[in-house]
C-alpha cells in the first residue's frame, strides 16, 4: 500500500515541489530575508497540499484573506519579540478560531484553514517576521497563492485529478459538543500547555514544543490518530537530530543554503507518501540548517517529546473523539457510495470504484495494530475492517451481492458485527 500511495500521490508532490521552488525564487528577487523565504515556502507547501485553491471561489477567498492574515501574523510575531505571553495568547486564539469556524459551513471552513497557514511560519522562524515586515509578508502571501494556482491549473492539463467525494457529516447530536468544537478546544488546550511548558522548560526552543503540539493535533481524527502521529513525529525528529549532529560542522549561507533546503524539503515531500516520519526527519534537519546548525539538538528532541505529550493528553482527556468511530463512519461512506452506483457485473471497473482516500487517512494506526499478535482483539479488529474494505472497493457490486451490501451498511452501527458482515459481502461479490 505504501508504494501504491507513493505513486498515486506523485503528481501532487511534483506540483508542490515546483510551487515551493518557484515561490522561493520569486520571493528572493523581492527580498531575500530568510523569514520571508520561509513564509513563502511554507505557504506554498500547505496551499499546494490542501484543496483550498481547487475551486475559483476558494482562490478568490484566499486572495482576499491571506494578505490580511499575513499582516496579522507579522503583528503576532512582533508580540512574540516584545510581549511573548500576549503573543502566545493571540497565537492560541487564532488556531482555536481556525478550527472552530468549520461549524459554519464550507466557506468558513476554507477561511479557517487559511487562518492557520501564516501562523505556522512563526514556529519555524519567529525572529524573522517583526516590525516593518507586514507589507512584505502580505506580498509574499499573494506571490505564493498566484504560483500555487498557476501550477495547479497547469498540472490539471497534464494529468487527470482524482477528486474524493465529500465526507458525510455526523448526524445531529452524535457528538456534544460537535466535532469541530471539540477539535478546536483540544488544539487550543494542547498549544496553550505547550506554550507554558515551552517558556518554562525550553526558553530557547519553545517553538519546537508548540510546533509539535500543533502538528499532532492538526487534522485531528481521533485519539489513535494523534498518538500515531506523535510517535512518528518523535521517531523522525530523533533520526533527523542524529543526522544533524553528523552535519553539525557544516555551515551554509546564502544561495547554497536555499538550494539545500529546497532539495531536502522536496525529498521529504516525496517520502511523506510512505511515512510521516520521513517528513519529520527532513523538517528537523531543514530547521537545524536554517537556524545555523547549532549542536544543542537533544534538548530539542526533548522539547518535541513534551509537545507530543501535550497533544496526546488533550486528545485523550478533553472531550475525546474515538478514532474507531471516525473509521466506521468513513467505511460507511464507502459502502454508501458502492450502494449508489449501478451494478456493472463482476468485472472491476476503475470508474465505478469508490475513493478510499478518507479511509486511508485514518487507517495507519489500525493497520499497525492488526499486525501485533499480542494486541487486544478489540484493537486489532479495526485493522481487519480496513483490509476488507480495500478488497471490497477494488471490485464492482453485482446485483446478487446487493442484500449483503445492505446488511454490511446496517452492521456499521455495531462494531462486533462489522467484520462478519464485510466478509459476507466480499464472499458475495466473488
Amino acid at each position: 500500500m505504501a508504494s501504491r500511495a507513493l505513486v498515486a500521490g506523485l503528481p501532487g508532490v511534483i506540483e508542490t515541489i515546483v510551487a515551493m521552488t518557484a515561490t522561493v525564487l520569486l520571493v528572493a528577487v523581492v527580498n531575500p530575508e530568510p523569514g520571508l523565504l520561509v513564509l513563502g515556502a511554507v505557504l506554498a507547501i500547505i496551499l499546494s497540499r490542501s484543496k483550498l485553491v481547487d475551486i475559483w471561489r476558494g482562490r478568490l477567498e484566499s486572495l482576499i484573506v491571506l494578505p490580511l492574515l499575513a499582516v496579522v501574523t507579522a503583528g503576532v510575531a512582533l508580540l512574540f519579540a516584545t510581549v511573548p505571553v500576549v503573543g502566545a495568547v493571540a497565537f492560541t486564539a487564532g488556531l482555536f478560531l481556525s478550527v472552530w469556524l468549520r461549524r459554519f459551513g464550507p466557506t468558513w471552513q476554507r477561511i479557517g484553514s487559511l487562518i492557520a497557514l501564516p501562523f505556522v511560519t512563526l514556529l519555524v522562524a519567529p525572529a524573522h517576521l517583526g516590525a516593518g515586515a507586514a507589507p512584505l509578508a502580505a506580498l509574499v502571501s499573494v506571490i505564493a497563492l498566484a504560483v500555487v494556482v498557476a501550477v495547479r491549473v497547469l498540472g490539471g492539463l497534464v494529468w487527470k485529478r482524482s477528486v474524493a467525494p465529500p465526507e458525510l457529516p455526523l448526524p445531529p447530536g452524535a457528538l456534544r459538543p460537535i466535532a469541530s468544537t471539540r477539535m478546536a478546544l483540544q488544539l487550543a488546550a494542547s498549544v496553550a500547555a505547550a506554550f507554558v511548558l515551552g517558556f518554562w522548560l525550553f526558553p530557547g526552543h519553545w517553538a519546537w514544543v508548540v510546533l509539535t503540539a500543533y502538528l499532532v493535533q492538526s487534522a485531528n481524527r481521533g485519539r489513535a490518530d494523534v498518538v500515531y502521529k506523535s510517535g512518528l513525529r518523535i521517531l523522525g525528529a530523533v533520526a533527523g537530530t542524529v543526522l544533524a549532529l553528523l552535519l553539525s560542522g557544516v555551515r551554509l549561507e546564502g544561495p547554497p543554503l536555499v538550494v539545500v533546503l529546497l532539495v531536502s524539503l522536496a525529498v521529504g515531500l516525496f517520502l511523506r507518501g510512505i511515512s510521516y516520519a520521513f517528513w519529520a526527519l527532513v523538517v528537523t534537519l531543514a530547521l537545524t540548517l536554517l537556524q545555523g546548525g547549532s549542536v544543542d539538538l537533544w534538548p530539542r528532541v526533548l522539547a518535541i517529546l513534551v509537545g507530543a505529550v501535550c497533544g496526546m493528553l488533550a486528545s485523550w482527556f478533553l472531550l475525546p473523539i474515538r478514532s474507531e468511530g471516525v473509521l466506521r463512519r468513513r467505511i460507511a461512506n464507502v459502502l454508501g457510495e458502492l450502494g449508489s452506483r449501478p451494478s456493472l457485473g463482476s468485472r472491476p471497473s476503475l470508474g465505478s470504484r469508490p475513493s478510499l482516500g478518507p479511509v486511508e487517512e485514518v487507517a495507519a494506526p489500525f493497520v499497525l495494530l492488526a499486525r501485533v499478535p499480542i494486541a487486544p482483539r478489540r484493537l486489532r479488529r479495526a485493522g481487519e475492517w480496513v483490509q476488507l474494505i480495500r478488497e471490497i472497493a477494488a471490485q464492482d457490486v453485482p446485483a446478487t451481492a446487493r442484500p449483503a451490501l445492505a446488511a454490511a451498511r446496517r452492521a456499521m452501527r455495531e462494531p462486533e458485527a462489522i467484520t462478519p458482515a464485510l466478509r459476507e459481502l466480499l464472499a458475495a461479490m466473488e
